[in-house]
């Protein structure tokens, strides 16, 4: 799915909708910490790009077969043990 709008312009890859729930699921083949940037990017800008999900909740995902290490101990912050 891609949108712009202004200056605003994103690509994403699935978008699920459930009630008062939108998920963004951003998909990899390999993921690295920027990919946790650019998921971050996304979610910040789907309320402005799709304002019908502007009092939705939001959640956030990455798809991957292999996480860098990197990625996953900035992903998981002090759940990891």
């Amino acid at each position: 799915m891609e949108k712009h709008r202004g200056q605003i312009q994103e690509e994403y890859d699935l978008v699920m909708t459930n009630g008062d729930a939108v998920a963004v699921v951003e998909v990899k083949y390999k993921a690295h910490e920027n990919d946790l940037d650019k998921l971050d990017r996304k979610m910040k800008h789907i309320k402005e790009l799709f304002p019908i999900y502007r009092n939705y909740k939001q959640y956030g995902a990455i798809a991957s077969f292999h996480i860098n290490d990197d990625a996953k101990k900035e992903a998981l912050g002090d759940c990891q043990e």
